[in-house]
Formats: C-alpha cells, structure tokens, sequence
C-alpha cells in the first residue's frame, strides 16, 4: 500500500507542478528501502550475491564480480556487517546519488519518482551492480552539461569507476563520443539509427554462432568477465521468442526516441538562448543513442537488455524536464496518461509480464505479497 501511495502521490504532484522535494525524497527513500531490505527468498539473484558475500575470504574463492563492488564488499565485510547490512547501505548510496544526479537536470522530481517506480525500479534493485554502474555514468553525464576539458575528464574518470561495479560501463565510453559529436552540431542521429537497424536485423537473420564466437572473444578480451562471454555463446543464437523480445524492445524504444525528439524541439522553442536547457537535452539525447546502439547486443543475449533500458531511463529524465516546462495542467495531464501508457508497454515487454519468474517476484518486491 505504501508503494501504491508514492506512485499517486507523486503523479498528483507532477500534475499540480509543485517544486516541493518531500515527497518525492521520501518516495526515493522508500524504493532504496525497498531495494535494499529485500526478501531473499523471492528476489532473483539475492542468493548469488549473499553466497559471494559470505564466501570472499575462502580459500577457494573466484569471484566475477568486478573490483569496486568487491572492495566495498570486502570492507563491509570485515566491519562485521552482514550481507543484508551492506546491501542496504549500497543501495542507500545507489539512490542517493541518482536523487542527486537527476536534480541536476530537473526540478520535476515527483515526475521521475512515479515514472521510475513502475518502470525500470523492479529490474534495478534486482541487479544492483549495473544499477550501481549506470548511477555513476548519469553522474558522469551530468557533468557534460557543461563541455569543457576539465569535465571530460572527470567524466571519464567517473565512467572508469562505474566498470569496477560492471563491466558494461565500458560501453558508455561511446557515450562520451557522441556527447563531443552532438555538442560540435554533428548530426550523429541518422548514422546511429542506421547502425543500430542494420546491427539489429543482420544478427537477428543471421543469428550466427561464428559470429557469436567473435564477439565473445572481444567482450572477454575487453571485460575481462568470462562470465559475459558464456553467456554470449549460449544465448547467441536466436529462437522464435528472442527475436519477437529483439523487435517489441526496438519498436518500443523507436517510439520512445520519436517522443524525446518531440519534446527537445518544444523546449528548443520554448526556452531559446537558455544554454544550461540546450546541455541538459543535448546530455539525455546522447545517452539515448547510446542506449539505441545497444539494441543490436539483444540478438545476442537477454543481458543486454540493460542499454535500451537505459536510455529509456533518460528518456523519463528528459520526459521530467518536458513536464516542468508545460504550464496547462491539462496538457501536463494528457501527456501524464501517455507516459503511462507507453510505460506499461515498457513493463510488459521487460518485465516478462504476466507468466515470467522476474514477474512474479514484483509482488514481493513492491511488499503486496510476503513470503513465508
């Protein structure tokens, strides 16, 4: 019930265009609860997380998990704090950041905080790691508002951490490519789409285990995670389902791109000369073509999954700043039910809704249902 009374709560706020931040700081605090306390027993890879916990000074240990979540663990561990404590903490620090982060580009909290809640909380607080490794690359971005040598380098070395909690941050260093790219008036839109439907439906059509080999061996070679590579190597080739999954999330994510590029051209209308709004949209529409270069990885494996979902994840900032700038409540309530709408499409698609073991765990993780 109290998950249900954030996500109105916060709707209603976004409705009436209060700047008020209790709400929506009390409704983060509420998910990183959530997230953090959650139930063992019916969150997925809870079980894999405590065992490498518990594990990490054996004799035999191998973990492949990355440096940086390895050292907090290690340090939380010798404090004497169990797996449970620390992974409250984690993601305490995980969402206070992401409050942080998102409050630099938009003053519509409770916007992102209902948005966030439906879609993509559920995927997040269950694999932590690149949720940890995404809040970090946002923090990144968010120091790209404003491009200038000192700040890319920063970036870079934010981005650099973000790879010692997972290894896929090294993907957003295309990021920072097409960040440069944009700021310089490059039009980088049409190639990256081009790239990106072309990428999709060769390794759908062709759903090649030779090719899979190759890549496997790259991302190995790249990550260092064997585990990524196995994963490559079985999941490679496609079967009637993953192909259907590959085409719902590209459409999708075509629909969600179309509606980002609507709204960068009403806030290029309606707050001309404003270079601080020009960075923020010029920052989220980058990451979303990141996320729209990832859409080809789907063909390959499920893991993958976590680009596009990231630049969705920018999309529900840029949506937030859209929403700050309309004035009539009845717009901001029409385009409120779109977004819902389109985010329900999003959950039903990544969430595996209705039948899938993921979907099954929400109930709890949203504390409708408890376990025994």
């Amino acid at each position: 019930m109290v998950y249900l009374g954030i996500l109105i709560w916060n709707w209603f706020e976004a409705i009436i265009k209060k700047k008020s931040l209790l709400f929506p700081v009390l409704g983060l605090l509420y998910l990183a609860w959530l997230g953090g306390a959650a139930d063992p027993l019916t969150t997925m890879d809870y079980a894999n997380y405590e065992s490498n916990y518990n594990l990490m000074f054996s004799p035999t240990y191998n973990s492949r998990f990355e440096w940086a979540y390895l050292s907090l663990a290690k340090a939380s561990y010798l404090a004497g704090l169990s797996y449970a404590q620390f992974r409250l903490i984690l993601v305490f620090l995980i969402f206070i950041v992401l409050f942080i982060v998102v409050k630099k580009f938009t003053y519509n909290m409770g916007f992102f905080v209902a948005t966030f809640a439906l879609f993509p909380f559920f995927n997040e607080i269950t694999q932590i790691r690149s949720f940890a490794m995404y809040t970090l690359v946002l923090f990144a971005a968010s120091l790209l508002i404003n491009v200038n040598k000192r700040n890319v380098i920063i970036a870079i070395l934010i981005i650099l951490l973000s790879t010692g909690f997972h290894s896929s941050g090294y993907f957003y260093f295309i990021f920072l490519l097409i960040r440069i790219l944009v700021k310089k008036n490059i039009n980088v839109g049409s190639v990256i789409i081009i790239i990106s439907l072309l990428g999709s439906a060769f390794l759908i059509l062709t759903g090649s285990t030779s090719i899979g080999l190759h890549i496997a061996k790259v991302v190995g070679y790249v990550t260092g995670n064997t585990a990524s590579t196995e994963n490559i190597l079985i999941n490679f080739v496609g079967t009637s389902v993953r192909r259907a999954f590959v085409l719902e999330v590209i459409f999708l994510y075509g629909v969600v791109f179309v509606l980002s590029k609507k709204m960068i051209e009403y806030l290029s209308t309606k707050v001309i000369f404003d270079k601080n709004i020009i960075g923020k949209t010029e920052v989220l529409i980058s990451l979303i073509y990141t996320g729209m270069l990832g859409l080809p990885l789907l063909a390959m494996s499920d893991q993958y999954q976590r680009f596009p979902r990231f630049g969705i994840e920018a999309a529900i900032i840029l949506a937030a700043l859209y929403f700050e700038h309309r004035i009539k409540i009845s717009q901001r309530i029409g385009g409120m039910l779109s977004t819902l709408l389109i985010i329900s499409f999003l959950s039903y698609v990544f969430y595996g809704l209705p039948n899938s073991t993921f979907a099954q765990s929400i109930p709890f993780l949203a504390h409708w249902k408890f376990s025994n």
